[in-house]
């Protein structure tokens, strides 16, 4: 028998080769026994890894909602395992509505599209601020005349007080009484969240001599 002679465009000289190319590549072999040649060639297509950001608010407050918005490259469908949960999306950018009581991470392990798998290392983290409890001190007292009282909460950035009617009496850190009245403060805190108290009663009680 002849001997066969194998030669790939790698400069390879084995019946099998492997390649790992990272763009689309053509390869070709020659076998010869010396007298006549052949050859034949492959075309090897490689396609890009998919990928994803994650992105949205830095925080909120209980009881608010945030959108996460993912934004792939790849050829579509795209899977994504979002905190071990498998989630299927057909846009190129996504949008989807969270409404976490506490604060979350969300962290993306890996992403798959029609071709290929790509482990990733995503991570975002929405921080969620609880919701002000102001409490009005007093919260009750009775006043006689020419007494005057003063009511007052914590430490916040914006107040408002309101009177039983819903009528704002004052954007000030207190308020003083020198009648009957019924109040509450709304607060707003240094994370932008807003928060309500309880009513606060002043009671007028004109003195009188016997």
């Amino acid at each position: 028998f002849s001997n066969i002679f194998v030669t790939w465009s790698t400069s390879e000289t084995t019946d099998n080769i492997t390649v790992s190319p990272t763009t689309n590549t053509e390869y070709w072999v020659e076998i010869s026994d010396g007298i006549t040649s052949c050859t034949d060639s492959i075309i090897i297509n490689v396609n890009s890894l998919p990928s994803v950001e994650i992105s949205g608010l830095n925080e909120i407050c209980i009881g608010e909602s945030a959108q996460i918005n993912l934004t792939f490259t790849g050829t579509q469908p795209y899977t994504v395992n979002i905190n071990g949960v498998l989630e299927n999306f057909t846009n190129s950018s996504e949008n989807f509505t969270i409404t976490p009581i506490n604060t979350t991470t969300y962290a993306i392990d890996y992403i798959t599209d029609v071709n290929c798998k790509n482990d990733t290392n995503k991570n975002y983290t929405l921080n969620v601020n609880p919701i002000p409890n102001p409490i009005i001190n007093p919260s009750f007292y009775t006043i006689y005349p020419n007494e005057e009282i003063e009511l007052s909460t914590g430490n916040y950035v914006n107040y408002y007080w309101y009177n039983e009617n819903n009528n704002l009496l004052s954007e000030n850190e207190s308020i003083i009484a020198d009648s009957s009245l019924i109040v509450y403060v709304i607060v707003q805190d240094n994370n932008g969240c807003v928060g309500e108290s309880d009513n606060a009663v002043v009671k007028y009680n004109p003195r009188t001599d016997l």
